[in-house]
């Protein structure tokens, strides 16, 4: 086992890794660009959790502790894990399996509950349903996709949710897998809002999320508060259609 670089919670051992690389213009980018790359977040926002400035959040926080690992850091909250915790949590931020594949596979209610148990949150596992199909997980997607180091780990598409064979399940698959995206994105958006992102910050969140991208969603979104709405408010029409 490789000797480590420094031990400490996720915030000190960021702060290090951030003092062992230049940290600053154009060569603090491509500094930087393995962590942006690992953890799918802003490059400013990566140079923030760096200085110290902001803590990563929710599946960030996942993946910046995973990224510290392979960079051969004893990161605390990952050494208290259970050992079937953070095997799981490993394979979900070396995207072995997406979250919302992982969701599905343990039966879990949402991302918001898998995030709980990948911080070691849940008090008790002993009689926990997803314990043994977690196991199971991992026993399958260890026989298929080998663990990659946080050096070369690269980041894959969005997996595609498969929705059960009846239509009544799929229907349920379908309700909680967007009642899950609404949960989690909403704490998102407000950090996103806040001052601590820019509007060049924002200006990139809507080209990653293609064009017209929010604004089809907040229609969609806005049409979903009440059956009235639903049948009130006409669907966004995209803006090459109505040019």
């Amino acid at each position: 086992m490789s000797e480590l670089v420094f031990r400490g919670n996720t915030e000190t051992c960021l702060q290090h890794y951030g003092r062992t690389i230049k940290n600053e213009g154009k060569e603090g980018r491509t500094a930087r660009a393995p962590m942006t790359k690992f953890t799918g977040a802003n490059e400013r926002t990566v140079r923030d959790w760096l200085l110290g400035r902001v803590p990563p959040v929710g599946k960030f926080m996942i993946r910046a502790r995973y990224f510290l690992e392979g960079e051969h850091y004893g990161v605390q909250e990952l050494e208290r894990l259970d050992p079937l915790v953070c095997d799981l949590g490993r394979a979900i931020a070396q995207d072995r399996i997406g979250f919302d594949e992982a969701v599905q596979a343990l039966g879990v209610p949402g991302d918001h509950y898998l995030l709980r148990i990948l911080h070691g949150k849940i008090a008790s596992m002993a009689r926990a349903t997803w314990v043994g199909k977690a196991r199971q997980l991992l026993k399958t997607i260890g026989a298929s996709a080998p663990a990659a180091s946080t050096r070369s780990a690269t980041k894959s598409a969005s997996p595609v949710i498969a929705l059960p064979g009846s239509r009544p399940q799929a229907r349920e698959a379908v309700l909680k897998s967007l009642a899950a995206l609404i949960a989690a994105s909403t704490p998102l958006a407000e950090i996103v809002l806040s001052d601590d992102f820019t509007a060049e910050d924002r200006q990139e969140l809507r080209t990653l999320a293609g064009d017209d991208g929010i604004y089809r969603f907040s229609n969609m979104m806005e049409r979903l508060c009440t059956e009235m709405a639903r049948r009130g408010i006409a669907p966004y029409a995209r803006r090459a259609a109505r040019r």
